[in-house]
């Protein structure tokens, strides 16, 4: 019998592929992941409910019993009523395991961060630049200063709240 540490497990909308440590390297909450952008304008983010995916999860859970799970959707979370629903429910769960979520620091709000800090917990910000030019280069976003200075906003409100959180650079 193969080590479950290592094995793919499939269910409907997501896939969880067990890693070294014990950990999940991957579960989608969404049912199409386009670029960030792409969903931001609301073309092709399409999450399944927020019940189902702590479902999916518990799944996950009882199968590979991980140290942690990664939440691999790169805007996680963009439509906030699905956000602040998925993550009450995730803290109500009480899964005694970390997360790590990858989202833009825009679509994040004092609230979240509330809900946030009632878990175990990474978040990840996929900043690229602390460049305001560089981010206009890259169509990062349409205001790079504005975008720069929230992350800012959030990056204190979160360390306020002693939720562990970092900026990807390139």
């Amino acid at each position: 019998m193969a080590d479950k540490r290592y094995e793919t497990l499939k269910i409907e909308n997501i896939v969880a592929s067990g890693v070294i440590a014990d950990s999940i390297d991957l579960v989608m909450v969404s049912k199409k992941i386009p670029s960030c952008e792409q969903a931001k304008r609301n073309r092709g983010w399409r999450s399944i409910s927020p019940d189902k995916a702590i479902e999916q999860i518990q799944k996950v859970v009882d199968e590979l019993k991980p140290y942690s799970i990664a939440l691999a959707d790169a805007c996680f979370g963009i439509k906030p009523k699905w956000r602040k629903e998925f993550l009450r429910k995730l803290a109500e769960k009480n899964f005694d395991l970390w997360f790590s979520i990858e989202t833009h620091p825009d679509l994040l709000d004092e609230e979240d961060v509330q809900l946030l800090s009632d878990l175990k917990v990474e978040v990840q910000f996929g900043l690229e630049s602390g460049s305001p030019t560089m981010l206009e280069i890259m169509h990062k976003v349409n205001n790079p200063l504005r975008y720069l200075e929230h992350f800012e906003e959030i990056s204190c409100l979160l360390s306020s709240r002693k939720v562990m959180h970092r900026a990807n650079l390139i």
